[in-house]
């Protein structure tokens, strides 16, 4: 289908809005140095975005054909799409850069697959975890990935839910959600297909904020970042003090500390805030 054809304007030699003048005269000038003449533009609204223009040029001496202004006029609103396809493709160029960077970052681990269990986006979290369950696919790259094929029809069924798998030593929880259609060529999975987004957890629990996030979420010392990230791994004061070569009543002075600075009024209350808390979402300690 054609693109709507209104809103063409022209701009010419004979026919220069005043307020043009004296730049097209300027323009003339350079555009015969360079063994242009006659010249014939087309202008046509964009909205939000402003104007696309487009413009012929005879050589010195050479009339311009008959046909170039039709010729400007029909192609014109074909300029005007081409030029939005472009600008959204950019955009979501750099939305999807964004997303893939935040994933990236993110160290709860997720990956996106299609029906077939190709992998199409797996951060460093999920990779780690993935290993095992994946096999890479012939003559690709080894980032490109299928989900082993006894795991496949357990995850991908009509009706994806939780499960746990084994892998080697270690068994890693998945979850599964189907992604709607919107989404699918956002991720560059082909329309015909479906698409999941799986989350994925080692089932003996995720590792500790690490203290260098504690510090900087809570405001709080290298050492008392240290007791706190200690006290989310399972240890108790006795052991922290023990480590860091400090008496029980420095190491019990320091937690008390810690729970002034995050309101906690109880240890449990302090551990399972640390847990809760987005400091090491991102892994800034990274």
């Amino acid at each position: 289908m054609n693109p709507v054809h209104d809103g063409v304007y022209m701009l010419e030699d004979d026919n220069c809005p005043d307020a043009l003048q004296g730049q097209f005269h300027q323009w003339q000038a350079r555009l015969r140095e360079q063994g242009l003449g006659q010249f014939l533009g087309a202008r046509i609204a964009m909205g939000a975005l402003g104007e696309a223009g487009l413009a012929v040029h005879a050589g010195v001496g050479t009339p311009l054909a008959a046909h170039c202004r039709q010729t400007l006029t029909d192609l014109m609103p074909h300029v005007r799409e081409a030029l939005r396809l472009m600008i959204e493709t950019d955009r979501r160029a750099d939305e999807n850069a964004m997303l893939r960077h935040v994933m990236d970052r993110i160290q709860f681990a997720l990956a996106i697959c299609d029906d077939a269990g190709k992998v199409q986006i797996a951060n460093p979290a999920a990779r780690g975890l993935l290993e095992g369950l994946v096999v890479r696919l012939p003559g690709m790259a080894d980032a490109e990935w299928r989900l082993i094929e006894g795991l496949r029809p357990l995850l991908l069924s009509g009706s994806p839910g939780a499960m746990r798998w084994r892998n080697g030593d270690r068994e890693v929880l998945l979850h599964a959600v189907a992604l709607p259609r919107f989404a699918l060529e956002r991720y560059a999975i082909a329309g015909e297909r479906r698409a999941f987004a799986l989350a994925l957890a080692d089932a003996g629990g995720p590792p500790p904020p690490s203290p260098a996030d504690l510090r900087a979420f809570f405001a709080l010392t290298p050492s008392e970042a240290d007791l706190l990230a200690r006290l989310c791994g399972g240890d108790d004061v006795a052991t922290f003090a023990q480590a860091r070569g400090v008496s029980i009543h420095t190491a019990r002075t320091q937690l008390k500390q810690v729970m002034a600075k995050t309101r906690a009024s109880r240890q449990a209350d302090l551990i399972r805030l640390a847990l809760a808390s987005p400091s090491h979402l991102f892994g800034r300690s990274n």
